[in-house]
Order: C-alpha cells, then sequence, then structure tokens
C-alpha cells in the first residue's frame, strides 16, 4: 500500500499544500494568494507527471482529483490561517464603511484606511444594524491587524473553533491518500 509511488505522490500534495497555506496565509493579499494556491496546485500535478508520467486513465483521473483537493486543501488552510491570525493579532475596532464595490467594503477607522476589503457583512445581528448588506457611512465591528497584512474580518462567534476547518482538512488528506493509493494501484495491474 505505501508504495514508492503512493509516498512520493502524496510526499508533493504534502508539500504544495504546505507551501500554499504558509504563502497564502498572511503574507500575501487574497487574490495572489488564490493565484499561488492555484499555481502550486498545477505544479504539483506537472511535478507528479514527470517524476513518473501518467494517462488518461484511472491513475490519471485519481491524480487529477488528488490535485484539485490539494488546492482546496491549500486554499481552505490560507483562509482558516488568515481567520486564525486575525483571532489572535487583530484588534476590534468600530470600522466605518468608506467605500463599497459590490458585496466587498473599504473600511476606516481613526480617520486612516484599514488595508484590505471587507469581504462579507453580518447579518442578522442587532450590533450591526438591520441591513444585511453594507452602506457608505454604516459601522460595522471588525478584527483589524495591526500589521496591516491581514484584511479586516468579521470577529468570530466564541462557540465557533477550527473544528469544521480541521474535519475538512482532514477529510481532504483522506480523499488525496486514498486516490494516490487507487491512482498506483491502477499503475501496477496497468504495468502487469
Amino acid at each position: 500500500m505505501w508504495t514508492p509511488s503512493v509516498l512520493r505522490a502524496l510526499g508533493v500534495f504534502a508539500t504544495a499544500a504546505l507551501l500554499s497555506l504558509t504563502a497564502a496565509s498572511a503574507w500575501v493579499p487574497a487574490p495572489a494568494a488564490a493565484l499561488i494556491v492555484i499555481g502550486l496546485g498545477v505544479a504539483a500535478g506537472v511535478t507528479l507527471h514527470l517524476l513518473d508520467p501518467w494517462r488518461p486513465d484511472v491513475r490519471g483521473a485519481c491524480l487529477a482529483v488528488a490535485v484539485v483537493a490539494t488546492m482546496g486543501a491549500g486554499g481552505l488552510g490560507a483562509s482558516y490561517a488568515r481567520q486564525l491570525s486575525l483571532t489572535y493579532r487583530g484588534e476590534p475596532v468600530i470600522a466605518t464603511v468608506t467605500a463599497v464595490s459590490g458585496d466587498s467594503y473599504t473600511l476606516g477607522y481613526d480617520g486612516e484606511r484599514i488595508p484590505g476589503r471587507l469581504s462579507s457583512w453580518p447579518d442578522g445581528d442587532e450590533a450591526f444594524g438591520e441591513s444585511d448588506h453594507g452602506r457608505l457611512g454604516d459601522t460595522v465591528i471588525v478584527l483589524r491587524d495591526p500589521l496591516g497584512l491581514v484584511p479586516p474580518g468579521l470577529p468570530i462567534d466564541d462557540r465557533a473553533g477550527p473544528t469544521e476547518a480541521v474535519l475538512i482538512l482532514t477529510g481532504l488528506l483522506a480523499v488525496i491518500t486514498v486516490l494516490c493509493v487507487v491512482a498506483d494501484r491502477d499503475r501496477r495491474s496497468g504495468s502487469s
């Protein structure tokens, strides 16, 4: 089950996911982070193909789905890392909406612009007013990164922990592992 081919594939996927998480966690703006995650996922697929060429068969399909799952794990991990850094480093402030663009908001606090954009508006909470969408001049409680590296975010409910993210990441890891094992079995049965 744990043949060199499986271990090599898992190593490539784990490296891509960890690099995605590290590069996109707090040092890169969100749009660039998405490109990094996609780029590393594609690089993982190309690297695996160069190490052990695969064709469009069961093995190829398994590895292609594993590449997509790796991108998902990297993206989810990066998103969670951003929220985690806001949770531990962020300062809660009452910010004012200074510009609205679609469903994202430029915020100001204490006469200065908060770096980044708020990408979601809280709904149904009396602390934020009646509307599900912010308007120019509205106020909202956000966590602001004092270093300016992470865009502002909404405070997390104290009861909500990392449980969902950990479960999803564990599930993606299990899916990637199973796909690598199935791909290796298909490769070995096809070469016999």
